[in-house]
């Protein structure tokens, strides 16, 4: 069977949507939401990766990958945090560009894309074909719900996110907030084959991917309109580091494919979640999450604990076999 990859006849292998290192680090998320069906995180695969490249190349990318989340997206951010996120950039976009490729298989979204830049996913080729922008945010949750209601909404990959043109809430006056009726209006955006946002725990990565048409001029500008109208940050691929900030609400922490403006969070946050102004709604979520909290941190660990025997055992195997 052909290889998704590197196109070659050879064993094929599964390979998880989502990182098995990831999922290992938010067991909490055993039971995910993909894209709109319930799954086991640890179950969904795709089966067209040969075991090379599955093995290779890919899993370095992983590897990467996964340090970054552990380093600085396993943590949770308040309101007002910034995040100074050193990367390497062409590590960084193969890596979730290799995710979305292979949820775009599984999803038979159209991959012209990702097949146009496989020798740039390999690491083959130092530049892709076809451009990309990549932004940064982070996930904070400013919400008064206890977090065993969407903890499991931690780790996640959607197609097509709406930008919103203009805020998702207005002010109707002055002293009063109303749902913004235009929240289903999204940017319209030139020379644009796909847009996707993943989330890996506290962050959110934004991702546009180019046809071969878009204009050098109009991709620069629409990275600069980007981070003054929105709250997420580039990614630049000269800087090597970015700033970043909160790019959520009450009303878009768990629709974070839904992308508001930074008016739109101010407005939001001036709402108090709707709730009376004598209630901070953070620490409401704070205090009714305690114990699912302990139960994080009790799950987390045991993952842990499973992970290094199941490491040893197999260290102990090998040893075996070598002395046989």
């Amino acid at each position: 069977m052909t290889c998704a990859y590197c196109k070659k006849d050879r064993t094929l292998t599964g390979e998880h949507l989502i990182p098995m290192s990831l999922i290992d680090m938010f067991p909490e998320c055993d039971i995910n939401v993909w894209p709109d069906k319930t799954f086991k995180s640890d179950k969904i695969v795709i089966n067209d990766v040969c075991n090379v490249c599955n093995n290779g190349f890919l899993s370095d990318l992983d590897g990467y990958g996964g340090k970054l989340v552990n380093e600085y997206f396993l943590r949770t951010y308040e309101a007002d945090d910034q995040l100074v996120l050193p990367y390497e950039h062409s590590i960084l976009s193969r890596w979730l560009l290799k995710i979305l490729f292979n949820n775009a298989r599984s999803l038979k979204i159209d991959t012209t894309w990702f097949e146009s830049n496989l020798k740039f996913l390999l690491g083959e080729s130092s530049e892709s074909d076809l451009e990309f922008s990549l932004f940064g945010g982070l996930a904070v949750d400013m919400t008064p719900l206890p977090e065993f209601f969407f903890d499991n909404l931690k780790l996640g990959v959607y197609f097509d996110p709406k930008i919103m043109k203009e805020s998702i809430l207005e002010y109707e006056t002055p002293s009063k907030v109303s749902v913004n009726k235009r929240e289903s209006e999204s940017i319209s955006i030139n020379n644009l084959m796909h847009s996707a946002i993943l989330r890996f725990g506290s962050g959110l990565f934004l991702v546009f991917l180019w046809d071969k048409d878009v204009n050098s001029a109009y991709k620069q500008g629409f990275e600069r309109m980007m981070e003054i109208v929105y709250p997420y940050s580039l990614l630049n691929k000269e800087l090597g580091e970015a700033a970043l900030k909160r790019v959520t609400h009450a009303y878009n922490y768990h629709h974070y494919y839904l992308i508001d403006t930074s008016a739109g969070l101010n407005i939001a946050d001036r709402t108090n979640a709707f709730l009376p102004f004598d209630v901070n709604p953070i620490q409401k979520r704070k205090e009714d999450s305690k114990e699912w909290d302990k139960h994080v941190d009790t799950v987390r660990e045991n993952r842990a604990l499973r992970r290094q025997r199941e490491r040893e055992k197999k260290r102990k195997n090998k040893q075996k076999n070598k002395q046989r």
